[in-house]
């Protein structure tokens, strides 16, 4: 089978992470696929893709189409903004440009997946579903664009009006799949036509093989460079609101008022911008001494350190489609406290994990949750390391056969 990946946004943190674990995974229990992915260029170049690609057996292809997109005009990153925003407000009246000046990839992916038996979209939204040869399956993952989290948006409004517009036709153009119960749950609600299509497929914890280059640092010498010290809370994230950040930088202002000091790092993109010491409204910017560490995006290996030595993962998310940090902390034994909200427990009923759990709009809640892990270190790794057994059974080889089972369906169903 030949299968074509096709991520023309190029995802960086989760979704970079989740192709990292599936295409080694989809090889090791089917090593005759033949896989090709399709994406931007600086998605490459950020994360050595191509070294990783060789190991893996993974042909990596340039999107032409997307170079402005991502990089900005040659010379002038910074444009790269103003270009993403007139392609996807202005795609009529820029259509007809070479494909950098009009970001119009539709082409270039129609002709680059040619001769796939399957094509394959982890992340389908912000874009129109192309015109291929061969049928497609796509990650549905949330639909959060549903909502309003009573702050900065995933999405600005023209991206917004975009996905509720091709949704519809990513869901009548592919099979579907959700990664939650949660999920198709979801999907029922939004579009109950469309509820039988899908297929469910839990996600296993994202924690990438680091081959070919393996840092063997030690973790502790990875968490010196990056200017952490224990006890720290990781909350791996964004700024966007569903990611409710807000009432755990007053939590963690609570926890120091009472005497308990745990330091909260933050990863992930613009994450950097926060830094310095907790108060009840947020975070004092460049003062001292600081408890709130923002490191912007990190490297895998940075990631998996920060994971292993981390007193708790948290996740004050109000909506997911499940709890990535929760899964992560879980593989790595590391004690977890998590939104008491449904995609979030649906974990521990399904696998038997255990998380404190708080009311996400609380800082109290959150609070003592948290307390309630570092007041009793011993009996939180004990319940960690029991859910580490636990979380051991949802693997992506368990993911990729459920993943290869879809593929030879769909294929199956597309000959004549």
């Amino acid at each position: 089978m030949k299968l074509c990946i096709i991520d023309p946004i190029g995802n960086l943190g989760g979704g970079s992470r989740f192709l990292r674990c599936l295409v080694p995974a989809l090889k090791e229990r089917r090593p005759e696929l033949i896989l090709r992915l399709l994406a931007p260029r600086a998605l490459f170049a950020r994360e050595d893709w191509k070294a990783f690609a060789g190991t893996h057996g993974l042909e990596v292809v340039e999107l032409v189409s997307t170079r402005w997109t991502q990089e900005g005009v040659p010379g002038l990153p910074s444009t790269a903004a103003g270009i993403r925003y007139a392609q996807g407000r202005f795609p009529k009246w820029l259509g007809r440009l070479p494909g950098r000046m009009s970001g119009n990839f539709q082409n270039e992916v129609r002709r680059k997946s040619a001769g796939a038996d399957l094509a394959f979209f982890p992340w389908p939204f912000l874009f129109s579903l192309p015109a291929l040869d061969c049928p497609a399956a796509a990650v549905v993952h949330d639909f959060n664009y549903k909502y309003s989290f009573g702050g900065f948006s995933a999405l600005f409004p023209w991206q917004r009006e975009l996905v509720e517009r091709e949704m519809p036709r990513w869901l009548a153009g592919t099979h579907p799949v959700v990664t939650s119960d949660f999920m198709a749950a979801e999907l029922r609600r939004f579009y109950p036509d469309w509820q039988e299509k899908a297929t469910m497929i839990r996600m296993p914890p994202m924690i990438p093989p680091l081959a070919p280059v393996k840092d063997d640092r030690p973790s502790e010498e990875i968490i010196r460079r990056l200017g952490i010290q224990s006890p720290f809370v990781l909350y791996p994230c964004n700024l966007h609101a569903h990611k409710n950040i807000g009432p755990l930088l007053a939590a963690i202002a609570l926890l120091a008022e009472k005497g308990t000091a745990p330091s909260l790092v933050l990863t992930g993109p613009y994450t950097d911008q926060i830094r310095g010491p907790a108060c009840r409204i947020g975070v004092v910017r460049d003062a001292g001494p600081a408890n709130v560490i923002g490191l912007g995006y990190v490297s895998h290996r940075d990631m998996e350190a920060l994971t292993e030595l981390a007193a708790v993962v948290v996740s004050s998310s109000l909506y997911e489609a499940g709890n990535g940090p929760g899964l992560e902390g879980w593989a790595k034994g590391r004690p977890v406290a998590m939104s008491d909200i449904p995609s979030f427990v649906e974990h521990m009923k399904v696998w038997g994990v255990h998380a404190e759990l708080f009311n996400p709009r609380s800082p109290e809640s959150i609070a003592a949750a948290l307390d309630r892990i570092l007041r009793d270190p011993d009996k939180a790794l004990a319940l960690a390391k029991e859910s580490q057994k636990r979380i051991s059974a949802n693997t992506w080889a368990r993911a990729a056969d459920q993943y290869l089972l879809l593929f030879d369906r769909m294929t199956k169903e597309n000959t004549p």
